[in-house]
């Protein structure tokens, strides 16, 4: 079984909200990376899951929207560049005008990160277009899962190929 390390952020929990109590979009969150994730490794594969209590919200209120995170500098990657959006998240009716917010990796990619050098980090949800705040925003959890990632030395390899990054099993 591969080494895992998870954080579990309860918008209830947060440090502040940059806005408002009643606007959950914008929270601030006091971690301790060194308290549970180890220095040792550079680079992590993480994934996430959120969840959002149920709320009543009107269909023309129920917007699609992403999750932006600011670890203290752009350290995400998203295969490509460099990015603070780590994923979408979707309303779910329940009945009615009774919905959740969620999202997960059967939806979104996994994404890597650099160790996170700030203790204070950002949590945002906007509305994908044009990239607004998310508001009515009911009360959630957003479960990060970092799975480490060791570089490997390939001593044999050609000079190009030298250093592989892969997941630790």
């Amino acid at each position: 079984m591969s080494e895992e390390y998870t954080l579990i952020l309860n918008s209830q929990s947060a440090t502040s909200n940059l806005i408002s109590n009643a606007n959950l979009y914008a929270c601030i969150y006091n971690i301790n990376w060194q308290d549970f994730l180890p220095q040792k490794y550079q680079k992590y594969a993480c994934k996430f899951t959120f969840q959002s209590i149920p709320a009543t919200i009107l269909p023309a209120n129920a917007l699609v929207g992403q999750i932006n995170i600011n670890f203290g500098k752009t350290n995400v990657f998203d295969g490509q560049s460099m990015i603070t959006t780590i994923g979408a998240i979707y309303p779910t009716y329940l009945s009615g005008n009774i919905l959740t917010y969620n999202g997960n990796n059967n939806n979104n990619n996994e994404f890597t990160l650099t160790y996170p050098t700030n203790n204070q980090i950002t949590v945002n949800l906007n509305t994908l277009t044009p990239a607004t705040a998310l508001a009515n925003i009911p009360n959630y959890n957003l479960i990060l899962t970092f799975r480490p990632i060791e570089l490997k030395d390939l001593s044999k390899a050609t000079p190009d190929t030298q250093l592989q990054w892969k997941v630790k099993n």
